[in-house]
């Protein structure tokens, strides 16, 4: 995966006490910066949902193939297959299958949830710095 590189502005003094900083904590610059990035894309969005549209390539192989029956079905039963219950959906076959890439999926226990969404992208920015 290739990388690239992200700036920022900042007032002199920010930079200045941001480095200071660095040095108390006994963290290189840029590390330290890359962990600050890190820990707000976990924290900014913490209260606020989002869904991103999946890319084609975003889709697991078992969702392209649940995907492929679903439209085989609706072209076979047409407008009927949507005033069947969803159980007599599922009895047949279909089955939903999110179209998104969401920050706030409950966890199959129903305790908590994950963040499928921006999770992934604080761990790889964190891993820069450790």
């Amino acid at each position: 995966m290739s990388t690239k590189k992200v700036t920022i502005q900042l007032e002199e003094q920010d930079l200045l006490m941001l480095r200071r900083v660095a040095k108390e904590v006994k963290r290189k610059d840029q590390d330290m910066y890359q962990l600050l990035f890190a820990y707000g894309i976990k924290y900014m969005f913490c209260d606020e949902s989002l869904a991103i549209d999946k890319l084609d390539d975003e889709y697991t192989e078992e969702e392209k193939a649940q995907l492929k029956n679903n439209k085989a079905l609706e072209e076979e039963h047409g407008h009927k297959l949507w005033h069947m219950s969803l159980e007599a959906r599922k009895e047949l076959g279909w089955n939903s299958v999110d179209k998104y890439i969401r920050n706030h999926v409950p966890n199959e226990n129903g305790m908590g949830c994950s963040d499928p969404l921006l999770d992934p992208i604080a761990d790889r920015v964190e891993a820069f710095a450790l």
